[in-house]
């Protein structure tokens, strides 16, 4: 099994331990399963099942092969357009210094105010005026670089905008999808603790909270399995908006070279 697919497989199939769990913007409140067992309890369950699963008394449920390999396409996936998008906005703005490439940035690609590498050359030549004696020369040179300033702004402007579902997909769904898995396992922890307290001790409660937990369980899997099978849609939105992008800088560079070619055309006179 490839390295990914079975570390997926691990984290997946490795349910969490009390205090493991990572915070979660709202979680709604656990639902009654008429059991009223105290909070210590129920912990003190939760320990005893984790001990028996280590020494091989209890087995821990198993995804789907077919779940396991959308959630592990989904994080290869996730990686591979996570690095796309950071070079997309180092390709765009030039200087990688000025941009936010964490996690979860909002993929600013603009330069700072006045701080586009054009603007810059095209201030120097404003400022270069008094030493040389060829003031055609500077001013159409001054001229051209404006050009191309206007034209870069006009680049990561567009560039932002067409990678808007990137954006969302890497800030907005990724999070959405990921507590709906941490859910997920919580859900399936809970279930195997039920389900082993009915093998131990088939009463009439213990078998309820088994049914209770299986169905929340069910519907928490076919919720993240419906999600995780948007991906191929996902994937299709995002090359639609990388050719969009790669449409924009060949027009860049096409006003990019109109305006060199001022500049070029005075060697000529």
């Amino acid at each position: 099994m490839p390295e990914k697919e079975e570390k997926e497989k691990s984290r997946l199939t490795t349910p969490t331990t009390p205090g493991d769990e990572k915070p979660q913007k709202s979680q709604a409140p656990a639902a009654d399963d008429g059991d009223g067992e105290p909070e210590e309890r129920g912990m003190l369950k939760l320990l005893q099942l984790k001990l028996e699963e280590r020494f091989g008394q209890v087995k821990t449920s198993d995804f789907s092969p077919e779940f396991l390999a959308l959630a592990t396409d989904a994080e290869v996936y996730r990686d591979t357009v996570f690095d796309l998008s950071r070079s997309i906005m180092k390709t765009l703005q030039h200087n990688s210094k000025t941009l936010n490439l964490k996690e979860g940035s909002e993929m600013e690609m603009a330069s700072p105010a006045g701080g586009d590498p054009y603007e810059l050359l095209s201030k120097a030549f404003v400022g270069i005026r008094s030493v040389l004696l060829n003031q055609k020369m500077t001013h159409v040179c001054e001229k051209a670089a404006h050009q191309m300033s206007v034209a870069h702004r006009k680049l990561q402007a567009k560039g932002r905008k067409y990678t808007h579902k990137i954006r969302t997909f890497l800030n907005v769904t990724w999070v959405d999808w990921s507590e709906e898995r941490e859910q997920l396992m919580k859900l399936r922890q809970d279930m195997d603790l039920a389900r082993h307290e009915l093998s131990k001790e088939a009463t009439g409660g213990n078998k309820k909270r088994f049914e209770n937990a299986d169905a929340r369980f069910k519907a928490q899997y076919e919720k993240v399995y419906k999600l995780l099978s948007r991906l191929p849609d996902i994937k299709e939105q995002h090359r639609v908006e990388v050719i969009y992008v790669l449409h924009e800088l060949a027009v860049y560079h096409d006003a990019c070279a109109i305006a060199a070619q001022q500049v070029a055309d005075l060697s000529e006179d």
